[in-house]
Order: C-alpha cells, then sequence, then structure tokens
C-alpha cells in the first residue's frame, strides 16, 4: 500500500518487547520468558495481530485525502472539490439493421439476446419504417455476439442482423489521467475572483455554457450561451457573490453553425447509410460538448469518421477560427467520395 512517509505501519516486534518490559515491571512476572505455544504469548500476538489491521485500514482511510496517494472513489471525492469529475466511458456498442414488414415502435432498452445468451439493449426510442432501419445495441461486454433475436416477438419484424462487434470507444479515465487532468485544472488562469465561482454562480437555470476570463486585475469576462433575457438574471446573482474589488461584464455568446463536407474513401462492400449516419452521430455530440470559443482540431474530426475497417480515408478542411464570444453548432453535413 502507498502511504505517507509520516503514516507508519505497527512495529508488531518492538511493540511485543515493549510490552513484555511493562509485563516484567511486575515482580511476579520478572523472570518471564514467552514460550511460543503459552497463552499470555497466544493472546500477545492476537491482540497485536487485531491492532495492526485496524492501524492500517486508519493509514489507508488517511492517505486516501491526499492526492498523490487517493485512488477510486475516494479521488473521486477530493478532485470534486476542485469541479473536475471521472470521465466514465462507453459501454460497448454495435449497429445492427432491422428489416420491418410494416411501421412499428420500438421503446430504448428493447431486449436483443444470442443463441449463446448474450444480451443487448436498443439505445434509443426508434420509429421502424418498411424495409431497412439502421440501429444501434449497447451490450454488456466487448466481443463479436449475434444478438439478433427481440426477446418480445414483433410480427413487423422480419430480419435482425448485427453489422458489427460490440466496440468500447471510450474507456473510463483512470486515476492517473484524472489526477493529471485535475493539476492541469488548478493552473489554469483564473479570473480575479474564483473562476469556479464565477462559472457556479453564473450557470443559472437557461444558461447552456459558459465561459468566464481574466481581462486584467480586477476585470473579469462572463460570455454565456442563452436568451438576452437572462443577462439581468446573471447580474442579480452576481450582485451579492463578487469580490468588492472586481468588476465585470456579460456578453451573450453569438452562435456560428457550420457546415462540414467530408470527403471519404471506403471499401466496395460498405454500408454508405450506415457510416453516414454513425459519423452525423459521432460529429453531433463533439460540437454538443464543444466550450465557448473552442474550436475542434482537424485530427479530432477525421478520427470520429473511422467508424469501422470499411473507411480507409477521410479528408476534411479546416475550420476557420473562431472570435471568442462565440460558439459552434453543427449544421449541414455533406459527403463526397474520395
Amino acid at each position: 500500500m502507498n502511504i505517507p512517509s509520516f503514516l507508519t505501519p505497527l512495529d508488531i516486534e518492538q511493540e511485543k518487547q515493549a510490552i513484555l518490559e511493562i509485563l516484567k515491571s511486575n515482580q511476579a512476572l520478572k523472570d518471564y520468558t514467552p514460550l511460543e505455544l503459552d497463552c499470555l504469548n497466544i493472546l500477545c500476538n492476537a491482540f497485536l495481530y487485531r491492532l495492526n489491521l485496524h492501524i492500517t485500514r486508519l493509514n489507508h482511510i488517511i492517505a486516501q485525502n491526499y492526492i498523490d496517494y487517493a485512488q477510486g472513489e475516494s479521488l473521486d471525492l477530493l478532485v470534486k472539490l476542485a469541479g473536475v469529475e471521472r470521465l466514465k466511458g462507453s459501454k460497448p456498442i454495435a449497429s445492427a439493421e432491422i428489416i420491418a414488414t410494416n411501421t412499428t415502435f420500438l421503446p430504448k432498452n428493447t431486449r436483443f439476446y444470442s443463441t449463446e445468451g448474450v444480451f443487448s439493449y436498443l439505445s434509443e426510442d426508434t420509429q421502424l419504417n418498411i424495409g431497412s432501419n439502421i440501429v444501434y445495441l449497447i451490450a454488456d461486454i466487448a466481443g463479436s455476439f449475434k444478438t439478433e433475436i427481440i426477446e418480445l416477438s414483433n410480427p413487423a419484424i422480419k430480419e435482425i442482423k448485427i453489422l458489427s462487434d460490440f466496440i468500447i470507444y471510450q474507456q473510463d479515465e483512470n486515476d492517473e489521467e484524472l489526477k493529471q487532468r485535475y493539476f492541469n485544472a488548478l493552473t489554469k488562469p483564473s479570473t480575479a475572483g474564483s473562476q469556479a465561482g464565477y462559472k457556479f454562480f453564473s450557470k443559472i437555470n437557461g444558461v447552456k455554457r459558459i465561459l468566464c476570463k481574466n481581462q486584467g486585475n480586477g476585470e473579469v469576462l462572463i460570455i454565456y450561451e442563452g436568451e438576452e433575457a437572462l443577462k439581468s438574471q446573471i447580474q442579480e446573482v452576481l450582485k451579492d457573490n463578487t469580490p468588492i474589488t472586481d468588476t465585470y461584464t456579460i456578453k451573450q455568446a453569438k452562435e456560428v453553425k457550420i457546415n462540414l463536407t467530408i470527403k471519404l474513401k471506403t471499401t466496395q462492400k460498405a454500408e454508405l447509410s450506415h457510416i453516414y449516419k454513425t459519423i452525423k452521430n459521432n460529429l453531433s455530440t463533439l460540437f454538443d460538448t464543444l466550450e465557448i470559443g473552442q474550436i475542434p482540431t482537424k485530427n479530432k474530426l477525421i478520427a470520429l469518421c473511422f467508424i469501422d475497417e470499411s473507411v480507409i480515408d477521410v479528408s476534411i478542411e479546416d475550420i476557420k477560427s473562431l472570435e471568442e464570444d462565440c460558439f459552434l453548432s453543427l449544421g449541414e453535413i455533406i459527403f463526397e467520395r474520395l
């Protein structure tokens, strides 16, 4: 167990000798020499063993309150104090084709299973149209499973076909990665007051994204995404929660909608409808998580287009610079062949 040096484990032999010295100070036991199997020696060993277990446990608990030694849930609680939370990975997901003979509705978490007894679940509420429909199934484990049997029989469903393996696209953030992100968060340039404090008080109901910047000594710029009317409400909240040495300016963020042209080179057997839909979902998720003033890197956009081995090459134009008071939103995606 990795613990700070000042948290020393119990030295059982040293404690045992100290106890024997106390016992020998009694006239009746002054010549006592402990034998391996005598009752007094056995009891002494048992008590010290139990005491050592408790001291080890307490040392572990204390160590978890120091960032360098914290792990797991204890680390999550420590970094949460700075507004940092562990990034959760995704469950294994696979694409599937459902051929329907009539329109029908499948609710989220509809269960499918394989002949080996592996279950998967529909990722979202889905309205099936007549013909081919591409859906996404989530499983508890990754691998190649043919969960092509629907648990509750539906006469409108003619065929179910799994199109890909169940893949985990994003792993859970490990302890070391979380610690590094925590240290990075602590070294960010703050506003004149607390950056986390300004973001906390300004993030009122209706504000979607917010950016707080230090504009100089005691000068704070707050940019928010939301209705114009929210500006006065943010001012009202900050009025009693701002250091007296600070002044702040509140601006409404401007939306910049961009269209992307994505050129793809795929294998001859590639299912283009599945590829297009998956890429659109990936990019929509990315744009929803962008901060105000943030531009996704070209490499990130390209990486999200390589959804499986059927995609051979991808070309995307660079996104132009963005003003600090603007945020990007995704408009139309145009697919072309390389």
